[in-house]
């Protein structure tokens, strides 16, 4: 005998096995190679609201539970309307926010966002396996470099700042702490 949970217990034998709720109630467990199928769940005849089944099928998804009519044999359900779950809605719900909105950038090259991926697959013509890119905060304005070697990074770096001299100057850089940026 195997205890589960709330204080059900599983019988099981070579040939068969028996689920025994913590009411006495005892539900037949039948065995069809290696899967094994609890019977006497529903009612005799079958049949519930969509809603009930909707319950009784962990809040599945209602179209979901109208699809299971055709394939789930003696399921029938005795009223087609599609209810609004609290239960389900209080589950999309949140509480509270798990952390504070990041502060966006006010200004252009306030804040500049820069990450390297890589190594690409095809190399492309020219050499390059890496490329780089830098994410203007304020105006999603971008800037790619590609690169041979990771090592070029620093030399990609130089060239973005130098580009955006015209425009105004980079208040700040914002990496991932990659290699790349670290060495």
């Amino acid at each position: 005998m195997v205890a589960i949970n709330k204080g059900s217990t599983i019988n099981l034998t070579p040939n068969s096995a028996e689920l025994s709720a913590p009411d006495g109630t005892k539900f037949a467990i039948k065995k069809h190679g290696k899967l094994y199928y609890l019977n006497n769940t529903i009612s005799s005849s079958g049949a519930h609201t969509a809603e009930t089944w909707h319950r009784i099928l962990g809040h599945c998804n209602m179209n979901d539970v109208f699809k299971l009519e055709g394939k789930v044999e003696g399921m029938r359900i005795t009223s087609k309307g599609k209810p609004e779950c609290g239960t389900c809605v209080q589950g999309k719900m949140s509480q509270y926010q798990n952390r504070e909105p990041d502060h966006c950038a006010t200004a252009s090259f306030q804040l500049v966002h820069s990450d390297l991926a890589g190594p690409i697959t095809p190399v492309s013509k020219e050499g390059h396996k890496y490329v780089m890119v830098f994410v203007d905060d304020f105006s999603g304005a971008f800037g790619v470099y590609f690169l041979k070697n990771k090592s070029d990074a620093t030399r990609a770096t130089e060239q973005f700042l130098a580009d955006t001299v015209p425009n105004g100057s980079v208040k700040q850089l914002q990496s991932d702490n990659g290699g790349e940026d670290i060495s």
